[in-house]
């Protein structure tokens, strides 16, 4: 399926949190906003389509993430990455935000530490200490114009923090960085994962 990427959308005046609301975060709405992860781009076709006949049903109740949905996140799977993926290994969440706040209150316990490695999308940070427990970090080294995992920070992040006994119990890693835009690579991605398996951590 081809899509026009040239055809410019007016976000203005559509209650857009990027477009509408940049002026009471920076003071002025004479700007090009760049300062959130949110695409200016028309949703596609078949995706309109689809929510089309949803409205048009007229009956917006609670809904449950149905086969079609596990299937087209299998088939992606399989045909993009070759992983066979078991329909009962998908859990779905309304957002990152909330998945990230699950994964840190099943798998940490109050005052524990989560590492994460900085700069990094803020509601990181957010998630673990909201939830009780503490920030490990691992700035990223900036090496030029490219940011670098710091393994020998990243090996100390999973160590007692200030001489105390609470452990890094959770890693939250994100790839492709953001803000970063870095895509670790196949080996950064061994070192870390193997740094965090080493300390028992998820």
């Amino acid at each position: 399926m081809k899509y026009d990427f040239d055809q410019p959308l007016n976000r203005y005046h559509t209650d857009s949190v990027k477009w509408d609301g940049a002026a009471s975060v920076f003071g002025s709405d004479d700007l090009l906003p760049m300062w959130v992860a949110d695409m200016d781009f028309p949703v596609a076709a078949p995706i309109l389509k689809a929510l089309h006949q949803r409205i048009d049903h007229g009956v917006f109740g609670y809904t449950i993430a149905g086969a079609g949905v596990r299937q087209a996140v299998i088939d992606r799977m399989q045909n993009k990455y070759g992983w066979k993926v078991q329909p009962e290994w998908l859990i779905f969440t309304p957002g990152v935000v909330s998945g990230l706040s699950f994964a840190v209150k099943a798998y940490t316990k109050v005052g524990d530490h989560v590492v994460i490695q900085s700069p990094v999308y803020f509601p990181f940070m957010d998630v673990a200490v909201n939830n009780g427990c503490q920030i490990a970090n691992s700035p990223l080294r900036l090496n030029g114009a490219r940011y670098e995992m710091d393994f020998d920070s990243l090996q100390q992040a999973f160590e007692p923090q200030d001489g105390k006994t609470a452990r890094s119990s959770l890693y939250i890693l994100c790839s492709p960085h953001n803000p970063v835009g870095r895509v670790w690579s196949k080996d950064e991605l061994m070192r870390a994962g193997r740094i965090a398996i080493d300390h028992g951590a998820i």
